[in-house]
């Protein structure tokens, strides 16, 4: 336990557990921080815990079950710079907000947010063979920058909203990318950001998706969207003409000046489309179809996909 400061140099730092007083200082190495093992804190065991002042130091952090022989906890108040969870066959849940002012990776093993904040800037990622549990909670929000969950790796959405925020370099970047197992946990995934592709080839669909990037988003792939689909940002389309999409609520298109267009033998398959503002671009004559159970034009527009 450190109750006064404590400053590591640029190399690698190894603990069993970690603990911060409220009056101690954690000066991270720029390197890589390892925690192995936990310690009681109050009746609960925890790897780390902080309850003074960490400073990430541009440094990585690393929990990792070494010296564990069950799961355990993590409570930090202060924002990391990059986690790396290796976890093993235990799980490691947090006892406060995550922050993270890089990345996100989750090895092996698995990461649960114990119904706190979970907010990374950059990438958030899933190995195979690792999960990635967010909130079941339906009134909390979580936000990253760009999801990869690998073929073997599973990730469960926040049941409130999940916030990617895509990739900034734009198309042909992945701002999401799932190839493992996606559990929609009957919340709402929204988009972000810079636009990018989105590939959801993996097990699972959507449940609600909102599409609010500020550059145009393609699908690579068949998607379907359990619930609804709405669209306030920059278009959305396929990327290589044979996509389909399938929406079985409701489609709103609500962004001045943009398009939801899908062209070649893409098929759509809609509950239901409002067009409030925007474009609705039908496909032309190369064999895709729509198939809508009612649509209702408000201020926008239906026009034929060149």
């Amino acid at each position: 336990e450190m109750g006064s400061s404590s400053n590591i140099s640029p190399k690698a730092a190894t603990f069993g557990s970690l603990k911060i007083g409220n009056t101690g200082t954690y000066k991270a190495t720029s390197g890589t921080t390892t925690v192995s093992k936990e310690a009681d804190t109050g009746g609960t065991d925890f790897m780390f815990y902080n309850d003074g002042t960490f400073t990430h130091n541009d440094g990585k952090f690393v929990f990792d079950d070494a010296g564990l022989s069950s799961s355990s906890n993590v409570r930090c108040s202060s924002s990391f710079y990059d986690v790396e969870i290796t976890m093993g066959s235990f799980s490691l849940t947090s006892h406060h907000n995550m922050n993270v002012a890089r990345d996100f990776t989750v090895t092996t093993g698995t990461y649960s947010d114990g119904s706190n904040g979970f907010t990374i800037t950059r990438n958030v990622s899933v190995a195979s063979g690792a999960t990635l549990n967010l909130s079941n909670s339906s009134t909390q929000t979580k936000t990253m920058g760009f999801l990869i969950v690998a073929s073997g790796g599973t990730f469960r959405a926040c049941r409130g909203t999940t916030i990617v925020n895509g990739d900034p370099s734009g198309y042909p970047n992945f701002g999401i990318n799932i190839d493992g197992t996606f559990n929609h946990n009957n919340g709402t995934f929204k988009y972000t950001g810079g636009g990018g592709a989105l590939d959801l080839s993996g097990t699972g669909n959507l449940y609600n998706f909102e599409h609010a990037p500020t550059a145009t988003t393609f699908i690579t792939n068949n998607t379907t969207i359990e619930n609804n689909l709405t669209m306030t940002g920059a278009n959305f389309q396929g990327a290589n003409g044979n996509e389909d999409l399938t929406v079985k609520g409701n489609v709103t298109i609500n962004s001045s000046a943009k398009s939801l267009t899908f062209v070649g033998t893409s098929e759509h398959t809609f509950g239901f489309l409002t067009i409030l503002n925007g474009t609705y671009k039908v496909q032309n004559d190369t064999g895709g179809f729509t198939k809508v159970g009612g649509i209702r034009n408000v201020g926008g527009t239906v026009s034929n996909a060149v």
